[in-house]
């Protein structure tokens, strides 16, 4: 009897140190996958972080005008960030001003609202703050075909805002890929607005603007000289809010961006975006209406009275 207990003891805990070795085997089987898991992510995250970084990179690359020998030299990142200014800062003090009143005329100082990268449910937000403050502003929308984008179109045009083409797509290496590329998309965004809307649109913004680092000032005026043909103006800015900013930046950020170079120019176009993801844009915008009113400056919508701002001018 003794023997048979013994026995059903050893075999129990022969079962139990089994049972236990399993245990640690999966745990450690656990570690490993876990582990393995943990340096994928974090290879992952690496180039992530250095796609970022390129493409930071890449909004900081700006042309300069032509020099006496007639070559253009490339203003490189990291000389930007040492001067603390952005490719659009120097864009600014790169080129004439010929929108600042030079005849001692006190006319108000004229503010251009434009958003960027639209419709969204943000854009709904913008459209009802605009409403309120009885502000017009001006939307450069991307082609998108949903049922509410389409409502937003034509609720854009109704409310008696300015509705300009951002293009269709939005993807630089297809816009830019050619000239036939970037007419169809093109004729996609207005095709799209002009049936959702009734209304022709004839502005144009492009991505990245006519400064962008994507492709040669020789292709962006071959581009320009598509819109030209269509009959359709091309818009940039010179004032931006930087509420694009990698991370996100807040509200009372891109509120000091908009207003710190303010005076600079008599023409103030303004760049932001009303794009998912842009909820401290929204936030913002009220506190600029308020300021800028306080400054006494005039909010528009761009129009055919409005002396374009353009970055790479050709005409």
């Amino acid at each position: 009897m003794d023997r048979d207990r013994r026995k059903r003891i050893n075999s129990i805990k022969i079962t139990i140190v089994i049972f236990m070795w399993l245990i640690i085997g999966a745990l450690a089987a656990g570690c490993i996958v876990l582990g393995l898991k943990n340096a994928a992510l974090r290879g992952e995250l690496k180039e992530a972080r250095r796609t970022i970084e390129s493409q930071e990179k890449a909004l900081y690359l700006v042309r300069e005008p032509e020099g006496a020998d007639g070559e253009q030299s490339i203003t490189d990142y990291e000389e930007l960030l040492a001067t603390g200014q952005s490719v659009f800062d120097q864009r600014r003090l790169m080129e004439e001003d010929n929108n600042s009143p030079t005849d001692g005329s006190v006319d108000p100082y004229c503010i251009y609202l434009t958003f960027d990268d639209g419709p969204s449910e943000n854009t709904y937000k913008i459209l009802t703050i605009l409403r309120e403050y009885g502000v017009k502003a001006t939307f450069f929308v991307q082609g998108k075909t949903d049922e509410d984008s389409l409502m937003l179109y034509d609720q854009i045009v109704q409310a008696g805002h300015t509705l300009g083409m951002h293009s269709f797509s939005h993807r630089y290496s297809q816009i830019y890929s050619s000239g036939e590329a970037f007419e169809k998309d093109l004729d996609d965004i207005f095709d799209l607005l002009f049936e959702s809307t009734g209304t022709a649109p004839v502005y144009y913004r492009f991505p990245g603007g006519t400064s962008n680092s994507v492709t040669s000032d020789a292709n962006m005026r071959k581009y320009i000289d598509i819109l030209h043909g269509k009959g359709i103006e091309y818009i940039d800015w010179n004032i931006d809010s930087r509420d694009a900013t990698a991370g996100g930046i807040g509200a009372d950020e891109i509120v000091d961006n908009v207003f710190k170079n303010f005076g600079r120019y008599h023409h103030n176009v303004v760049l932001m975006h009303d794009g998912t993801g842009h909820d401290s844009t929204v936030e913002a915008l009220p506190m600029i209406i308020e300021r800028a009113r306080n400054m006494g400056a005039e909010l528009l919508p761009i129009t055919e009275e409005t002396v374009p701002v353009q970055h790479l001018k050709t005409r």
